[in-house]
């Protein structure tokens, strides 16, 4: 009931994404399941501190990457505000629950040869609509470096055809202004036609459409995104975000100020946004060991 209660904020007032909203209860979920197998006697307003720290010590014994431990100490902490906000504890048990150190690991992109492989693809007025919506989908991935949520809920009046822009919508509804070449205009002014002409009485607002005429939907944008990779790429990442990954690798690797990176991406801070940087500087590395004279 709880933590019901607890979602219902985080999505009405707070405006969490569905995503994120869908991972908390998993998170809060799982933690309830660890208090019923060891701490029988225990519930959420009775724990100590020590009970939170010891299922984030059996996580981590799991293998349980830094990354998604981060994320379930953030929605236990999240949750406990909430509950000590009103009024369901006096105090809340997070505390001296230290965070899992983060990996340095680098993200993975996709080289710019391979890349070329797809998006030197085009379309005109006989290519069937999946076809175009597969293609468009991917190339709009790319050349925007937006989240998956933000291409579902992107729409046709997002897109200015004067001003070459589009309106990007994203987490906790914050819009940011992505500008966008004249070619990447163009494919797209050819692929609302196309859409038009297959759906010529629908009225949905969204710029990429199933073949029903619905949004689309993550594990579809997953599918399409994964069979392009898999075809005309060598990288064992498939997944959508891999595009953003590369978006934004490739802006710095031809010089793009970080701070107007960060903003294209809409992260928050530049701390985010600091990691590209790291990776920016091992190709220029690579670079210099495969081509200097006196590597």
């Amino acid at each position: 009931m709880l933590i019901e209660v607890f979602l219902a904020y985080l999505q009405k007032e707070k405006r969490y994404s569905h995503h994120t909203i869908k991972a908390y209860r998993t998170d809060l979920l799982q933690f309830r399941q660890y208090l019923e197998d060891h701490y029988p006697q225990e519930n959420f307003l009775t724990i100590k501190s020590f009970v939170i720290r010891s299922w984030l010590a059996e996580l981590a014994f799991q293998n349980i990457s830094p990354t998604t431990l981060r994320r379930k100490k953030t929605a236990i902490t999240t949750f406990y505000s909430f509950l000590r906000k009103n009024n369901y504890i006096t105090k809340t048990p997070v505390v001296d629950v230290s965070l899992p150190k983060k990996s340095n690991k680098l993200p993975s992109y996709i080289d710019k040869k391979q890349i070329r492989n797809i998006i030197s693809w085009s379309l005109n007025e006989t290519t069937p609509y999946e076809t175009a919506r597969d293609l468009m989908v991917f190339k709009t991935l790319y050349a925007t470096g937006m989240r998956v949520s933000e291409l579902i809920h992107l729409y046709i009046e997002d897109i200015d055809l004067s001003k070459k822009e589009i309106k990007v919508t994203g987490k906790r509804n914050k819009q940011r202004i992505i500008p966008v070449d004249d070619s990447f205009l163009d494919e797209i002014k050819l692929f609302i036609l196309i859409r038009n002409k297959t759906f010529p009485s629908i009225s949905t607002p969204n710029l990429f459409l199933t073949n029903q005429g619905k949004p689309l939907y993550q594990r579809l944008i997953y599918r399409i995104v994964s069979d392009f990779i898999t075809t005309y790429t060598h990288s064992s990442k498939k997944n959508p975000h891999l595009l953003r990954h590369t978006f934004a690798t490739h802006l710095l690797e031809e010089g793009a100020d970080i701070n107007a990176i960060k903003e294209l991406l809409g992260h928050a801070s530049l701390n985010a946004t600091q990691i590209y940087t790291h990776a920016n500087l091992a190709h220029l590395k690579s670079m210099y060991e495969k081509f200097h004279p006196k590597s």
